[in-house]
């Protein structure tokens, strides 16, 4: 606890082998008063059975009960202690990609201007047994000292079972009815992306304009080449002027993506604005990988469309073209599988008059002992019109790349 009138800090170490009803410390033979006190518990496994607990509440403090905190606020005041705690509405949701959901032991901490939670462990969701499964929302409750502004979330797991890796979409925490969106459309994943399994989301702008949803059709050609098909899974993002949307995995049930073939399909992501560019791309797996596209039509519906209203007036629709003609393959021309389109008109004017920019990249390797790696390397570049998405750096001048 703090006293800042004196500047005093103390430790309390408390063994607890009975039920603790009072707290008073004294100091040079006067009473101390605390505002609040905050006790921290460490403890081995074979303490486990104790019931520790604080507060008229009767919460646990064990890593394997209740919400698994070690670490509880306790008020002086105890009468006034509800109306000194917010109620922390969480809502974490797991991305719709194959093999999105985990197994692992998800944790997180949320910081504010005024403190932060700790690190929590998320065990109990709310009416759901099986946690962070393939497109699902689990909910979560936390009652914690009011920790003012949020500023940030850290969100993570321990790595552990055979189906850890995890493609979180976003978490939205509820505050006294004010909602506040973390975005990660992101693999927490030894395996995938970065090989992270922790991340750091911050909270858009505007939650309100986030959760705004619209309707497109995209139309996707595949060229009429030899092995253009491809069995990968194929994903889009599109950007516009008021930012950038979801990946969203393309998926229709049916033998997407072969020779020669249009696959039409409709999915409602959020509203970018005026489209000025598109991101499309495959995870490279499977036996025949490589893909050969040769254009996107994407159609956006300026007008929402409801149940009574459900089909599109061709008076409301938007057009925007996307040509390619190039691999999407590790093997093929440069090696890419991802590709940035610009949007055109059907004259292929571009139609926010962008245009493609070459960047070298430079990247110097220390020289200290075993500096060097062979891993993949990706980098994200970001400007005030948007950013590159994650790009991996694959040819260089040197054949053995980021040497010491």
């Amino acid at each position: 606890g703090i006293n800042a009138e004196y500047g005093l800090y103390i430790i309390f170490v408390i063994e607890m082998w009975s039920s603790v009803t009072e707290w008073l410390v004294f100091m040079a033979g006067a009473v101390l008063f605390l505002p609040k006190l905050v006790i921290r518990v460490f403890h081995e496994s074979m303490y486990k059975y104790y019931p520790q607990y604080i507060s008229h509440k009767k919460r646990w403090l064990a890593d394997d009960e209740d919400d698994g905190a070690l670490v509880r606020e306790v008020f002086a005041d105890s009468e006034a202690a509800l109306l000194r705690t917010t109620l922390y509405k969480i809502r974490i949701k797991t991305g719709n990609v194959q093999n999105a959901g985990t197994d692992a032991d998800v944790y997180f901490c949320l910081y504010g201007d005024k403190g932060n939670t700790g690190q929590i462990k998320l065990r109990e969701a709310i009416h759901t047994k099986n946690k962070f499964e393939r497109d699902r929302i689990d909910s979560f409750e936390l009652e914690r000292e009011d920790l003012g502004k949020l500023e940030r979330l850290l969100i993570g797991h321990d790595g552990s079972g055979p189906s850890s890796g995890w493609y979180l979409d976003s978490v939205d925490i509820e505050i006294s009815g004010t909602l506040f969106i973390f975005p990660c459309e992101k693999w927490l994943s030894k395996h995938e992306d970065d090989g992270e399994i922790e991340r750091t989301l911050y909270p858009v702008e505007d939650s309100n304009k986030y959760l705004v949803k619209v309707p497109y059709q995209i139309e996707i050609i595949t060229s009429d080449l030899s092995s253009a098909g491809t069995n990968a899974d194929v994903f889009v993002q599109l950007y516009g002027s008021d930012g950038k949307g979801e990946v969203v995995n393309l998926d229709n049930k049916s033998d997407n993506f072969e020779r020669g073939q249009t696959d039409t399909f409709k999915i409602e992501c959020r509203d970018v604005g005026e489209v000025y560019k598109l991101r499309v791309g495959h995870n490279g797996k499977g036996a025949q990988s490589g893909w050969h596209l040769e254009k996107i039509t994407l159609y956006k519906a300026t007008q929402k469309l409801t149940p009574h209203n459900a089909r599109w007036d061709k008076s409301s629709i938007q057009k925007y073209y996307f040509t390619c003609n190039r691999w999407l393959a590790r093997s093929e021309d440069d090696g890419e599988i991802v590709r940035e389109l610009i949007a055109t008109d059907e004259n292929g004017e571009p139609i926010n008059k962008v245009e493609m920019i070459t960047y070298t990249v430079s990247v110097h390797t220390s020289d200290v002992s075993g500096a060097g790696t062979d891993s993949d390397i990706f980098i994200i570049v970001f400007g005030d019109k948007g950013d590159t998405g994650e790009r991996a750096l694959r040819k260089s001048d040197n054949m053995n790349k980021f040497e010491r």
